[in-house]
């Protein structure tokens, strides 16, 4: 069966992937004892998530499964929302980020050697489903093909055990953990049966799977492009945005500055009007050009955000349309310098 356990870390300390001080700390760190997960009510058999990947008794103890929490750099971003709409920086990214801390008698700066992983392991990416959840989402499993050294950022490097890829982004698993325990590791080869499956997804996991209404309707630049474009465009998005003409605004969350812009039936409904912002980031206004040419096309797609502010059937003229943009464009001050609407 499929088994795992949560290796100790000193309260106060920042959570690292074993015990420091030995040569063979991921291997040989203290264990707690076995904690069984409840049976069932209906008494049907639990499928483990090590049934579904069918890992051998005799392969768990290579096997180390990382909860893939934001590095400090990245606190404050909606974990699954990262992960559905930029898969590599958290399965690469983040996966790989090495823990440490300061060793007492250690000189500034310099970390203790612990390692998170090692050559050879069997690593497992599990995403939490929304704070404190106890279900999870299965991002990864890979095999870990080299240790670069140092902390942070690209320690690690790995390879997508392919077998698996079908699973990712599809399989919820459910896990408790226990008590205030931050380490990010637990290892698979004490604890029977504390990750079991409770879904496969008939395709990859979506939070924005269903339609919000107009009202509701608040997207970054990347979840625009997914939402909208490509081979995982949402139909039910698709659907109601090329139904509809309106007036919209972009705000730069670095800034605050607003864009206020329209959707009219000449331009085709709001659908193209956005799938032009996704293919050139700008849509041709000039203040957004010179934002692309001055700060980079990164930083559009990093900082931009889109919403509608009123949204119309096109049984309205034009006109009517375009009258309100202007209504807008007074009401929030979003010309220039306060804004990006130079007209």
């Amino acid at each position: 069966m499929f088994t795992m356990t949560e290796e100790p870390i000193q309260a106060e300390e920042e959570p690292i992937g074993a015990e420091p001080d030995r040569d063979d700390a991921c291997e040989q760190a203290p264990e707690e004892p076995g904690i069984e997960a409840p049976a069932p009510d209906d008494d049907e058999p639990v499928l483990t998530l090590n049934d579904l990947l069918g890992f051998e008794q005799k392969d768990l103890k290579n096997i180390r499964i990382r909860l893939l929490n934001p590095p400090a750099d990245d606190r404050g971003n909606d974990p699954i929302k990262q992960y559905v709409n930029d898969p590599e920086d958290v399965t690469s990214g983040w996966m790989f980020w090495q823990l440490g801390r300061k060793a007492d008698d250690a000189e500034d700066g310099k970390r203790d050697t612990a390692r998170m992983f090692r050559v050879g392991n069997i690593a497992i990416g599990l995403i939490q489903l929304g704070p404190n959840s106890d279900r999870w989402l299965l991002a990864t499993v890979k095999t870990i093909t080299s240790d670069n050294g140092g902390y942070k950022y690209g320690t690690f490097t790995g390879d997508d055990v392919e077998k698996y890829r079908p699973y990712f982004g599809r399989v919820i698993v459910n896990y408790k953990r226990r008590g205030s325990a931050q380490n990010p590791i637990r290892r698979a080869d004490t604890n029977p049966d504390l990750f079991t499956v409770e879904q496969v997804l008939p395709k990859p996991y979506d939070p924005d799977a269903h339609w919000p209404g107009y009202d509701n309707v608040r997207v970054t630049y990347r979840e625009l492009k997914r939402l909208i474009t490509g081979k995982r465009q949402n139909p039910e998005w698709v659907n109601s945005l090329r139904q509809q003409l309106a007036v919209y605004c972009i705000t730069d969350l670095n800034t605050g500055k607003l864009y206020i812009g329209s959707a009219t039936s000449e331009e085709g409904g709001l659908l193209t009007r956005w799938r032009g912002y996704v293919n050139d980031l700008t849509g041709g206004n000039k203040e957004l050009n010179t934002i692309r040419d001055t700060l980079g096309e990164d930083y559009i797609r990093d900082n931009f955000q889109y919403s509608i502010l009123e949204a119309y059937n096109h049984s309205r003229s034009d006109d009517y349309v375009l009258e309100r943009e202007k209504w807008w464009k007074k009401t929030l001050d979003s010309y220039s310098p306060h804004g990006y609407n130079d007209n």
